[in-house]
């Protein structure tokens, strides 16, 4: 069974405005139409399949020949704005996560190295190498 997701618009342009929401109004919306479709689907994430079906309630008035193909139009531009603004966003996390792993790398083979230099150099350092390496230790879980 497929599922089906069903809003009432009064016009079609409070499927993507924000409705001016007016608490005295029994009628009255508080969210555009595709901001109540988006929390629909999340709600009905399980049931969702190639067959969900989209209906949308209009007054007779509001309908014209073409609203169905101009609704769809709007639809699939919104839905392919939504996409390129979310593949920016997880390209930025991979380039932002690449740069900070490199930094970290960094960071840690100098701290490892300095360990290194300062025991082999002080020898009184040696006494503490222990206390040294602790350091190191946490500063590279603090890092990573």
């Amino acid at each position: 069974m497929s599922a089906q997701i069903e809003i009432k618009l009064s016009s079609l342009e409070e499927m993507f405005a924000e409705p001016a929401a007016d608490p005295f109004d029994p009628d009255s919306r508080y969210l555009s139409g595709i901001d109540e479709v988006v929390g629909q689907l999340r709600l009905k994430w399980r049931e969702l399949d190639e067959t969900t079906r989209l209906l949308i309630r209009l007054p007779q008035t509001a309908v014209t020949a073409n609203t169905a193909a101009t609704l769809k139009a709007a639809l699939d531009r919104y839905g392919a704005a939504q996409i390129a603004q979310n593949q920016q966003a997880i390209e930025e996390l991979r380039v932002g996560s690449h740069r900070e792993t490199l930094s970290a790398i960094v960071i840690v083979t100098v701290l490892i190295i300095l360990t290194i230099l300062l025991v082999n150099l002080i020898p009184e350092l040696e006494q503490v190498s222990g206390a040294l390496a602790g350091f190191v230790g946490i500063a590279v879980w603090v890092i990573f």
